[in-house]
């Protein structure tokens, strides 16, 4: 059936795979929804654990689809979002959620460091 190419992105609020042939031609592709969690008003986090079976969903799924098995791939791309660290012990294991981009706790930061190297720029309205 293959060889084909295997295209993972893990977004802010999607997971999503997309198999290609070898001429780019898209075979299956598969998205599952990752909801943020809001704990309080301002932050936003994100549980590693629904990124990680949200990702093995949609790459079963298009080898599924495709009638491959995971020895047809002959390549994999990954792509994920920036700024959102995993907390994890010695062992691998997670210790919290992380904090995604658009969470808001960091405010007090940014405003004391806007106004120490820029004190002319008005840091709210």
């Amino acid at each position: 059936m293959g060889p084909w190419l295997l295209g993972i992105d893990q977004g802010t609020t999607t997971s999503r795979a997309v198999l290609y042939d070898l001429d780019g031609r898209i075979t299956a592709q598969a998205y599952r929804e990752v909801y943020p969690y809001h704990p309080q008003p301002g932050w936003a986090e994100a549980d590693a654990q629904h990124w990680w079976q949200a990702t093995v969903a949609v790459v079963r799924e298009v080898l599924n689809h495709s009638e491959g098995s995971p020895s047809d791939v002959a390549g994999i791309g990954i792509s994920a979002l920036q700024h959102a660290i995993v907390p994890v012990d010695g062992e691998g294991n997670l210790l919290a959620r992380a904090m995604l981009w658009m969470d808001q706790r960091c405010a007090p930061q940014v405003e004391w460091m806007i106004g120490q190297h820029f004190p002319q720029v008005p840091v709210s309205d």
